[in-house]
Order: structure tokens, then sequence, then C-alpha cells
């Protein structure tokens, strides 16, 4: 089971009124339509979302459990909603009963109350436990979520220094954003389509196919666009309508054959738990992959009571429950796991379960005491009205936090360490210098890299830096150690590519496309320079050996080892960089800061909890973890291989902060202190190369 701690569940009698609390709720709040009897309460829809939200919780909650696809019930509770909410429109417009006021009051008294009060809390709890930048970004959510385009700002936020998934306790709003901007228009046109071409079932249809090819096509170029974009996901919703219209207009077509309704609905089942075995994070998704848990649902909900499946495993009481505070439980399941790893508490699985259990008593107290109250009962305008002004201050307060810069102030009392840490943690700014523009390059422009930069002393020489991200967080210092010899220093770099020739890499084909591109430019304009005679190439690493970044090659040779891409690509950048006079330095990946944070010592850094010595990465366990990534290095020559591990480790050790201030901005990321402090190591091997003493990795 999920919970393995101690959760209670109401009584039996408790869950029958439940049963008929949510039936009341159909046939009063609908009353005025004159609904017909073919809308009555379905235990095993709610049984479904129960399934749902579990997938979800397991997925949030217990990433080492092999549940790789437990996301998928956002595109379960995507079905549904279509379904549910397509059927109160098509029965109104059925009877000529149907009210947009009467709809969106319903959907206000609905879903407002509980994302008030959970608004309300992330804004209370981030005042005690977030720094100035991360309460400001929740800030900026809370706007954005109380217009529900949380699923707006976090694509516009995704990125390569986009702040951890664990640290945006509203990252979760983004499914709702998509609910409710299919909601704002979707009345209108079946309405429209209703009274005029009379054929509402020619609009659904066309809408589906644009949707499901903007999927399809978003998928494969911009993945987090498919992902967070709405009309790539409205489809999903379109589905559950495509299944009322004809329940409700086409009855004919609803089998009766209770043999094909049972294997319908084991197919469907089949499909559900396909798309939770075969999905996970590495998929495109959604693309054709989402067809499987939403097909799935489809099948299910069709096959309705008469199934055995749904009669007794769906509508069973402990899955029914859940399902009734599936929406409160969705609410507060992330911010209180968010929070609780923020806070830097133990990621023990008690802890989290006893987390998943306070989600559930959260959720049942706001389903009894906030949502059933408003939702039930009379002066419904009144209330809708009232929460439409409480969900305009809750827009103003998060406003203000970020107006007022995360109120810094907060942290007054962790004297001077903490103001130098803080700036530490904001890394590097991502900017093109003016004086870029100025240089030779062949069709460049402001937008052409991540990183350009350009140190122009008008000294004797020019020395290139080349790479991905920690290219730019080593720019600071080795401009200002650069000045001392009169040399300039020009940056050129691209997140996310290696910057290696004839090499490509990205999470998907956008990037990797941009990353062929910019690499071109780049070579194109350092084979051409003769003023440039050293070029340093700093990247991450490792990254691109595994995951989504791994490298390809954009020649004939081919591999499907990662290691044998990166290994040709550096090769045959420093012999096209040698042969055109250019002496070759490569720095390797740092050694970040392992499973700690560097928000963990900045809280901390005045000695109040963690000590220096506490704040650091076991060496052997970092070497241990690149073994074969330093392999590379010793099989190309000419190649002058500047070992962070010389300057950032000691025997042992491997500090997160030196002298009370943070070397790292994040996991991996010098900060620019970390950049001034390793950059004079590295100028003084540049400028003496013979100085080395161990090029070459053992």
């Amino acid at each position: 089971m999920l919970l393995a701690v101690s959760c209670k569940t109401p009584s039996e009698s408790k869950i029958v009124g439940y049963y008929k609390a949510w039936y009341d709720f159909y046939m009063l709040s609908n009353s005025k339509d004159n609904l017909d009897s073919r809308l009555k309460y379905r235990a095993d829809i709610d049984g479904l979302r129960g399934i749902a939200i579990l997938l979800v919780l397991a997925f949030h909650s217990f990433p080492l459990v092999n549940i790789p696809g437990g996301f998928i019930g956002v595109d379960i509770f995507f079905v549904i909603s279509g379904f549910l909410i397509s059927t109160i429109i098509f029965k109104g417009l059925q009877n000529n009963t149907f009210s947009f006021r009467d709809f969106y009051t319903r959907r206000i008294n609905r879903i407002f109350p509980s994302i008030i009060v959970v608004f309300i809390f992330v804004l209370v709890t981030g005042w005690f436990i977030l720094l100035p930048n991360e309460f400001m970004s929740l800030g900026k959510h809370v706007m954005w979520g109380t217009g529900f385009l949380s699923n707006i700002v976090l694509y516009l936020e995704t990125g390569y220094f986009d702040v951890a998934k664990d640290y945006k306790p509203l990252l979760h709003m983004w499914s709702l954003g998509i609910e409710e901007q299919f909601y704002l228009f979707i009345p209108a046109i079946l309405l429209l389509s209703w009274k005029f071409i009379r054929k509402p079932l020619v609009a659904i249809t066309g809408l589906f196919l644009i949707s499901f090819w903007f999927n399809i096509r978003f998928t494969n170029l911009q993945p987090d666009a498919a992902f967070y974009f709405p009309f790539t996901r409205f489809w999903e919703l379109i589905l559950g309508i495509f299944l009322a219209y004809i329940s409700i207009f086409y009855s004919s077509l609803i089998l009766s054959s209770k043999k094909v309704l049972e294997i319908l609905a084991w197919l469907g089942l089949a499909l559900v738990i396909a798309g939770i075995l075969l999905i996970n994070e590495a998929r495109q998704f959604p693309g054709w992959w989402a067809l499987l848990p939403t097909l799935g649902t489809l099948l299910l909900i069709y096959t309705g009571p008469q199934a055995w499946l749904n009669r007794k495993v769906f509508s069973n009481r402990i899955l029914v429950f859940v399902g009734l505070i599936s929406y409160p439980l969705y609410l507060w399941h992330w911010p209180l796991l968010s929070f609780t790893r923020i806070g830097g508490f133990s990621l023990r699985s008690d802890v989290i379960a006893l987390m998943v259990c306070l989600s559930f008593v959260l959720a049942w107290g706001t389903y009894k005491y906030i949502e059933q109250p408003i939702r039930f009962g009379s002066n419904k305008p009144a209330k809708a009205k009232f929460l439409l002004v409480l969900m305009f201050l809750i827009w103003m307060l998060g406003a203000t936090v970020v107006g007022k810069f995360g109120f810094a102030g907060r942290y007054e009392t962790f004297g001077a360490n903490f103001d130098e840490n803080y700036k530490q943690l904001q890394g590097m700014e991502v900017h093109t210098d003016s004086a870029c523009q100025k240089l030779t390059f062949t069709s460049v422009g402001k937008s052409d890299f991540d990183y350009c930069r350009f140190n122009n002393l008008n000294g004797n020489g020019t020395v290139a830096l080349i790479g991905d991200s920690h290219a730019g967080t080593l720019f600071e210092g080795l401009a200002d150690e650069l000045k001392k010899y009169k040399k300039n220093l020009l940056l050129l770099a691209t997140s996310g590519c290696p910057t290696f020739y004839n090499v490509i890499a990205g999470a998907d084909i956008n990037d990797r496309k941009l990353c062929k591109e910019k690499t071109e430019k780049i070579f194109e304009f350092l084979t051409k320079s003769n003023d440039i005679e050293i070029v340093i190439i700093a990247t991450r690493g490792l990254t691109y050996l595994t995951g989504e970044e791994a490298v390809t090659l954009n020649t004939d040779f081919v591999s499907e080892n990662p290691i044998q891409t990166f290994s040709h690509g550096l090769t045959d950048t420093v012999s096209l960089l040698n042969g055109n006079g250019k002496k070759v330095f490569y720095v390797p990946e740092n050694p970040g800061t392992g499973s700690m944070s560097p928000r963990d010592c900045l809280i901390f850094s005045d000695g109040r909890t963690l000590t220096e010595m506490e704040c650091a990465v076991d060496k052997e366990s970092v070497l241990r973890d690149r073994t074969d990534y330093i392999k590379i290095f010793n099989g190309i020559r000419d190649l002058i291989v500047i070992d962070p591990f010389l300057f950032l480790c000691t025997d042992k050790q491997c500090p997160i902060l030196y002298r009370g201030v943070l070397l790292y901005s994040d996991k991996h990321h010098l900060s620019p202190y970390g950049s001034k402090f390793i950059a004079p190591y590295i100028m003084r091997y540049i400028m003496n190369p013979h100085t080395i003493s161990n090029s070459k990795f053992q």
C-alpha cells in the first residue's frame, strides 16, 4: 500500500453520506436545467479519480518506486473532466436551459475555495523558509496561478538555469491551468455549434484533430511546449466530450452486450497499466504515448457500471473516497513535499509517508469544511462573487511579494555572510556584451549565443573561452586574471551544448538544431581569427554521456556509445584548432555539490548548524562517478587538461564553502566567487603549461 503509516479513512456510513452528497450535488445544482435520469452519479468514475491521484502521489512521493508513468494520472483526470463537464453542458443545451452564468458560478464555487486556502498556505510557509529569490518566484507563481496560467509561466521558465522542480511549491498547478483555459472557451464553442450549425460533433472533431496535430508536432520539436501548452493538451479533454455527446445524443451506439463491455473494460485497464509501465520521463510525451492512458480511461468510462471491473473494483468505497477528495488532495500533496525538501528535512520514506498522510488529512478537512459548505446550499452567485474578490486579493499578495523582491530583510539576523552568499547563489548573469556585435562574425546576431562576452582591452592577443554554461561561469574570474597579462578574453558559449567540432547535443530536436548551428558559427570564427592563439574549452561533461543530452555526431562517424562520440568529437576539435595555430586547454567538470544544495549551506553559513567541513562532498565518491569520463582525455594528443579537482578539493573533501563563501551557485555551476577563486590557478597553468604536474588523469 502507498500509505505504510497509520492513515485512517472515514467510517462506512460517512462514505455512504459522501455518495449521497455527491449525487445531491448533481441533482440540486442542475435542477434548474431539468436534467433527466441519465445524469446520475457514477461511483466508478470517482474510483477512477482515486486511482489517478494515487498514481500522481506515488510518482511525486516515492520516485524510487518502480512506477515510471505515475504522472499519467493527470491525463486520466483530463478525460474524466472533459466527460463530466460536457455532459452538463450538453444536457443544458438539449433542454434549452444552459446558462453561462450558472456554468461559471458552479465552476468558481467548485474550484476556488480549496485553491485559495492552498495559496494562503504556501505564501505563509514561504515567508518562513524560502530565500528572497525563491519567495519572489513563489509570489510570481501565485500571481499566474490566480489567473490559472501556471502552465504558461512554467513553460516560460523552462531552461538550463531553471529552478529545480522541488523548489517550486506550485509546480503542480500547470494541469489546473490547462483545465480552466479549456473551460473558458469550450462552452461558447459548443453553444455556437449547437445553435448555428446544429452539428456540434463536427466542431468537436475539428478541435480534436487540430489539438492532436499540435500535440504530435510540438512533442517532436519542442517537448516543453507540448507538455505545458493548452492547445497540445485539449484533445485529451475533447475525448471525454466525444463520449458525453455520443452517450446523450446517440445512446443507441452504447453497447448492451455485457460480454463486450467486460472485454472493453479490461482492455481499458490494460491500456492504462501499459501507460504506467511503458511511459516514463525519457519518453517524448504527450505525443502518441498519451493515447494509452486517455483511450484506456475513455473505455473505462464508456463501459460504465455494467462492467464488473467498474462495478466491483472502481466502485470500491475506499477508492471512491479518495476520488471524492482527489482535487484538494492534488492541491495539498506537492506543496507539502516541496517545502519538506526545501526545508532540508530527511527524505526517508517514513518522512515522506508522513507528508502523504498529512495531505490526506488536509484534503479531507478542506473537502468537508470548506469545499462542501460553499458548493452546496443557497446564495451561490453571491458566494462566487466573494470568491472572485478573495482570489484578486491573493493576486495582490503575490504581486506584493514580487514587488518587494521576496522581502530580503527577513534574513537580516543571519549577518553579513548571508548577504554575500545570497549574491553568490544568484550566479552569473546571462547576457551578451555589446562589444560582441563589433566582432567579425559571419551572420552573428545578439541571439546567436547564450553567452557572448568580450573583455576587450586592446591587449596583445585574445584568449577564446568556449563550451557550455560552465564556460560562462568561468568568464568573470578569467577576465580579471587576463587583465594582468594584458590579454583580451572572448567568451562564446551555449547552454547544454559542449561546443565540440561536429558534435551536437540537446534534450530535443530543436535544442540539437540550435547547438549545431551555434557550434558551426563558433568554429568558423575561431579558424579564421589569427588574433586568437589560445582556446579554453570548459564543459559540464558527464551530462553529455548519459540522459537526454547525450551527444551525437554530425559526421559519418556513428556510434551508439556517447563516450566514444564525446572522445571522437573532442579529438577532432583539438586537431582542428591545433591545425589553425591554436593551443587548446580543456577544463573538465567541477566536483559539484553532490546530493547537497548550496542553499543548504547558505542558510547556515554563519556556523549555526553546518560547519565548513560539513558543507562538503566526499572527494572519492565524486571521482568514482567520473571514472569513464576522465579516461577519455588520456588518448587525445596535444590536449592539456587542467583538472578543477586540483584547486577545488582537499585530500579527502571537495568544499562547497571556502572561508565562509559559496563556491557554487547551484549543484554544478561555479558562483562568481568560485570563478574568481579558481581562475588564478587556471591562468598559472595556461601561461606556464610546463608547471602542470599531471595534465592527464590516471
